[in-house]
């Protein structure tokens, strides 16, 4: 068992609560996220970059709506979201542009994060 230093074990725990609670909000109520037509449209990267610049320089300087707290983990967590997005797009890039060629290690860690169905669709948000 690991011993965290910095409660590592708690916080993934809830960067995974955030995670779940944005399929539940008002942009994830139809069919489609923002987020899956801007990355079809093949701008994933930079708005994903953008989003974790954004809320890193606005850390601090806006209240969150429920606290007031000006240093406010809503930020935080949103950027830590972006950057898992970002590193979704990455390993889907990095498996799908050179897939015969790709390590076994690339492709094991593309099957067990973004699953497909038996069909070969995508399972997730990301379809």
């Amino acid at each position: 068992m690991v011993d965290y230093k910095f409660n590592e074990k708690n916080t993934i725990k809830q960067i995974k609560r955030y995670v779940d609670k944005t399929y539940e909000k008002h942009y994830a109520s139809g069919k489609y996220q923002a987020t899956d037509m801007i990355i079809d449209a093949g701008h994933g990267d930079g708005f994903c970059m953008g989003n974790i610049i954004k809320y890193a320089m606005r850390y601090g300087k806006k209240p969150d709506p429920v606290t007031g707290e000006y240093r406010n983990q809503g930020d935080l967590l949103k950027i830590i979201h972006y950057a898992i997005i970002a590193i979704h797009l990455w390993v889907e890039n990095k498996t799908n542009s050179t897939e015969d060629e790709a390590s076994e290690e690339y492709l094991s860690v593309k099957r067990e994060m973004f699953p497909r169905n038996e069909d070969g669709t995508r399972k997730g948000w990301y379809k």
